[in-house]
């Protein structure tokens, strides 16, 4: 970044055939200010294909003409040799923009047509379509496509960032079928490991798939070449070689964990993905130290871990002071008495909407004991035409961005827990089971307010 006397001004070179970009300012320390979506345009000054659909999800078009737009978009995708994958946008923006008229049964049968009439079978479209029928209720039927697209497409990238990351999605509601994903997931990374999609779901592979040392070793090492700032594939390294019984595997383990650490505190841009593993980092080589003997260092490494585990925690709810959809009136003081659960999310986020049955079955549960409140990121409009199809039981706040700047919010859907002095005493992170951590909190705070 340079200053030209007035602002700050940064310029990049985007990959060609870019439909999207996103733009953010971070320190070491923390996120300054929301991210920025942004259409990409070519050299010339032409929309590359795709990007009028993106712009739809991401804020960079007109949604007016959308139509219009869709059909010229869709024309100059099908000459790419991997379209397919606008179809899940597409249904993602209708579910949301066009929910009056785009009901299940309407859903259904888009992806039944999309699924019959396409005929070039790549990943984008076998992508769109774990996530098609999953959104329209037909989940066998999505886990039989994300099979077609593990079978065929394995060394593709869609593979693991749309297919694979749909269906992780998908099991939050249906358990029943994380055998299959796990199952999916080791098969492509033993038939395509250098497949960079993969690292978006490395947690999952590392954790809950059988998935051999020397092939997490070769995901890690190309991501470790890819991105050498990131101490990210250096971690889940360590954690997978944490668990071997292979001779020199825990010393080895100590020393991915140790090179993590040392990215950790080297300058760099903070990425709030790195938040959770951080942590868990220090608590390993904790763990790996106290094995060997090594209880001061041991000792040290949880004191790092506990102080990162904390931030954010133990600190006063910030200032604010807004109106809910229903007319009433919220701020910081309204906190105190109660014990509070915040969920900042928005509509076009897939997780959110996929977490909404279970957190109205949290509301249900502990009923009066606790306030919930949804801070939102759209309109009151947007949030009053879905809350008819989708029953929400918190309490909606619309237009929250600045509340999610304020309570320092970097990614969605995220959740809070406030006690009754108005102090956050938890906050989610990217952990699969998020949802049973936020029921475990409020029912430790609760009994902790008891005493």
């Amino acid at each position: 970044m340079t200053w030209d006397g007035a602002q700050f001004v940064a310029r990049v070179t985007l990959p060609n055939g870019c439909e999207t970009g996103y733009a953010r300012v971070a320190t070491m320390e923390r996120s300054i200010g929301s991210v920025r979506p942004f259409v990409c345009r070519t050299a010339d000054g032409d929309l590359p294909p795709g990007a009028l659909i993106e712009g739809l999800i991401w804020g960079g078009r007109d949604r007016a003409n959308w139509q219009a737009d869709v059909t010229a978009d869709l024309a100059a995708l099908s000459k790419q040799p991997d379209h397919g994958w606008e179809y899940s946008v597409l249904w993602l923006f209708r579910r949301s923009a066009d929910r009056t008229a785009f009901t299940r049964d309407v859903f259904l049968r888009d992806v039944q047509r999309v699924d019959r009439d396409e005929k070039s079978r790549t990943a984008g479209l076998l992508s769109s379509l774990v996530y098609g029928y999953d959104g329209a209720g037909e989940t066998a039927l999505a886990f039989d496509r994300l099979k077609e697209l593990c079978d065929r497409f394995p060394e593709s990238e869609l593979t693991g960032r749309l297919g694979l990351y749909f269906a992780s999605i998908a099991v939050v509601n249906h358990p029943e079928f994380e055998p299959e994903l796990n199952r999916l997931l080791a098969q492509v990374a033993l038939r395509s490991p250098d497949n960079p999609g993969l690292r978006t779901l490395m947690s999952r592979l590392v954790a809950r798939t059988p998935t051999p040392i020397a092939t997490i070793r070769q995901i890690a090492e190309g991501w470790m070449r890819d991105e050498p700032e990131n101490m990210q594939p250096h971690y889940y390294l360590a954690e997978a070689l944490a668990q071997s019984q292979a001779a020199d595997a825990q010393s080895e383990a100590e020393s991915h964990a140790s090179a993590a650490i040392d990215l950790v505190f080297r300058p760099h841009p903070f990425d709030s993905a790195e938040r959770r593993p951080r942590q868990a980092v220090f608590e390993l080589r904790s763990k790996l130290r106290t094995a060997r003997g090594d209880l001061a260092g041991a000792s040290a490494d949880a004191q790092i871990a506990r102080t990162i585990a904390e931030a954010g925690f133990g600190r006063p709810a910030p200032t604010f002071s807004a109106t809910t959809l229903d007319a009433k009136t919220i701020d910081t003081a309204s906190l105190r008495g109660r014990i509070t659960v915040l969920d900042f999310w928005f509509i076009n986020c897939p997780p959110c909407a996929v977490e909404r049955p279970k957190l109205n079955a949290i509301v249900d549960e502990f009923g009066d004991r606790v306030r919930f409140v949804g801070f939102a990121l759209d309109s009151p409009e947007a949030l009053t035409a879905y809350r008819k199809a989708n029953p929400y039981r918190y309490e909606i706040v619309a237009r929250s961005q600045a509340i999610a700047d304020a309570f320092d919010v970097k990614s969605f859907p995220t959740h809070m827990v406030i006690d009754a002095s108005g102090t956050i005493v938890w906050l989610s992170g990217s952990d699969d089971d998020r949802i049973e951590r936020l029921r475990a909190t409020i029912a430790r705070v609760l009994a902790a307010a008891r005493q």
